[in-house]
């Protein structure tokens, strides 16, 4: 009973980090794009972005 509870709890851990490491670094790269692209160039990356987000949802099914 211990190892299996034990077992479950480092998985989900791993799994939420891995996804948390990941919206870090999708959130940390649009400020940095809209900084040096114009304001034409700065609608392009958004949707880019918006796409990414709703991909994370489906991974995580």
């Amino acid at each position: 009973m211990r190892t299996s509870a034990q077992s479950k709890t480092p998985g989900d851990t791993q799994l939420s980090v891995y996804l948390l490491g990941k919206t870090d670094k999708y959130s940390l790269r649009p400020p940095v794009i809209r900084s040096f692209s114009s304001g034409n160039e700065k609608r392009r990356p958004v949707r880019r972005i918006q796409s990414i987000h709703r991909r994370l949802p489906q991974a995580r099914r």
